[in-house]
This record gives C-alpha cells, sequence and structure tokens, in this order.
C-alpha cells in the first residue's frame, strides 16, 4: 500500500452500541432498585394483605385518607420527627465541641482518634442490645447501679414512657457522634490560617473568633453533618427495635416501626408501604433541602 493510500485511508468507525453496553451494568442495577421502591408505591393503592395475596384490589387514596385521620400516624410522625432532630442537634453540638478539642496536636493524640470511632465500628444492633443491658431498670444496669452511689433510685430508662425516647436518643448519639466529629474535624484542619492571625493582630478574643471567622468557614462541613445525619436518624430502625420494639405505650412507635407492626406483625402490606412512603418522602425532601443549602455554600 502506498504512502497516499496510508494517509486518505479512513478508520474503521467505531460500534455505534458500545455507550449502550458500557451502560447496559448501571441500568440492570437502576432497574434492580427501581422495581421494589414503584412496586411499593403500587402497594400503597392496594388492599394487599399477607393473608389473602392473590386478592390485590386497587382502592386508590383510601390507604393514605384512613391512615392521615388515626392519631397514631401523627404521634409516629412526630416521634420520628423529635428523635430525629434531637438526635442530630446533639450530635452537631457534640461534635463540635470534641472536634475542637482534637483540633491541635498533643500527646496521645492519634491514639484518642483511633478510640473516637469505636462506636461506629460496632454494628448497631450490638450497640443497641449493650446499652439495653447498661439501662435496666434495676441495679443490675450499669447506670443504676453508678446512680445508686449518689441516692438516686433505679429508673426504667427503657421501660418508662416518659424517658425512653430519651434514653433511644442517647444511644444515637453515643453510636454516631463520632462521624459528626470526624467531618467537622477535617473541616477545622483544612480551614486557612490567614484570617485567624489577622484577627489576632486586631486584637479579636477567641469568642469572636469562633463566630465570625470558625463557623461561617466550618458551614460546609456542618451542611454535610446535618443531611447525613438527619436521613440516618429519620430511618432508624434496628436500634430501636432490639431495645424497646416500639413499645412503651407507644412512646418510641416512630414511621419505620408503625410500618414494621401494620405490614409484618397485623399482615396489612399496603397501609404499612403508605408508613415507609411518607417516611421516603421526608428523607426526600430534607436531603434536597440540604444538599442545595450545601450547594448555595460551597457556591458562595
Amino acid at each position: 500500500m502506498t504512502d497516499h493510500a496510508l494517509r486518505t485511508q479512513r478508520p474503521n468507525p467505531p460500534y455505534r452500541g458500545l455507550p449502550y453496553l458500557l451502560t447496559f451494568p448501571s441500568l440492570i442495577a437502576l432497574i434492580g432498585i427501581l422495581y421494589p421502591f414503584v412496586l411499593g408505591v403500587y402497594y400503597t393503592f392496594t388492599n394487599y394483605t399477607l393473608t389473602e395475596p392473590g386478592n390485590i384490589r386497587f382502592v386508590g387514596l383510601a390507604n393514605y385518607v384512613e391512615i392521615f385521620k388515626h392519631i397514631d400516624f401523627w404521634r409516629a410522625f412526630g416521634l420520628t420527627f423529635v428523635f430525629a432532630s434531637s438526635a442530630v442537634m446533639i450530635e452537631l453540638a457534640l461534635g463540635l465541641g470534641v472536634a475542637l478539642l482534637l483540633k491541635d496536636a498533643f500527646p496521645g493524640i492519634r491514639i484518642l482518634r483511633s478510640f473516637l470511632i469505636i462506636p461506629m465500628m460496632i454494628p448497631p444492633i450490638v450497640s443497641a442490645l449493650m446499652w439495653k443491658v447498661i439501662l435496666l431498670p434495676t441495679n443490675q444496669g450499669v447506670l443504676n447501679h453508678i446512680l445508686s452511689f449518689v441516692g438516686i433510685r433505679p429508673v426504667a430508662w427503657l421501660g418508662d414512657s416518659a424517658t425512653a425516647l430519651v434514653s433511644l436518643i442517647i444511644i444515637d448519639v453515643w453510636i454516631y457522634s463520632p462521624f459528626a466529629v470526624l467531618i467537622l474535624l477535617a473541616g477545622l484542619q483544612s480551614m486557612p490560617k490567614e484570617p485567624y492571625e489577622a484577627a489576632q493582630v486586631d486584637g479579636a478574643s477567641g469568642w469572636f473568633m469562633f463566630r465570625k471567622l470558625t463557623l461561617p468557614l466550618l458551614t460546609p462541613s456542618i451542611v454535610l453533618v446535618t443531611l447525613f445525619r438527619l436521613i440516618d436518624s429519620l430511618k432508624v430502625f434496628d436500634i430501636i427495635y432490639a431495645t424497646t420494639k416500639g413499645g412503651t405505650a407507644g412512646a418510641t412507635t416512630t414511621l419505620h416501626i408503625q410500618s414494621y407492626f401494620e405490614a409484618i406483625r397485623w399482615f396489612r402490606m399496603g397501609r404499612g408501604m403508605v408508613y415507609l412512603f411518607v417516611l421516603w418522602f421526608l428523607c426526600f425532601v430534607f436531603s434536597k433541602a440540604l444538599s442545595g443549602l450545601w450547594t448555595k455554600v460551597l457556591m458562595r
């Protein structure tokens, strides 16, 4: 073949189906995720029960109307919001405080940071059962035994409707506060030093620098922690079911627990899916709002 022929020869056209071939595995994974979600949404509009799985009829919005009129739904809705918001606020405050303490290097800092993530390494169900033993209502419980030395009588932490939800919040805070510490500590260590040096030269106090420099510069990390922890707290099931099973006169029956009761204990799958769909809608709304806020903070 001559040099002219080599220069004028066109390359073979690419295989047109290559993009579809490369995206096919992701498409299959997406279908595998969407199929149960779409099927669950469809069940919310049916009378599907586990006792009569072959007698599924379309009932429209009847499940939604019946559940929204029931006091159990609104109680579970309020408990879910209280549990999630309380846990996230405490974890943010505690995480920020610990991150500020661990920001500066001192002897043993690496060992302390290693011990800090131990609660995150333990499966949540194991942590919940461990705390269930700690919070036993008699003096056999570690916490009540310690309180007995100062004259406080045993408290039924998980068995009293006044303290059950608070106890669950404490368990969630113990497990997931290290996550907030790690994210906020990374944000603190990535801050520029120049603004602080300039503020010190001008005679600014530590509280002034915290309010005017640290918090604004740490806002992206704070929003990120809030986004992840709020979504996770809204859909907590394992911690609650392992400790109280949603009991104590309904004081710990969140939307996830109520959905389990409806679908598995009472065999009403259609109504149980309504609770899960409401829970998904809450997670979706909060994630969109917080992710939009995080984007605006990063872009400013």
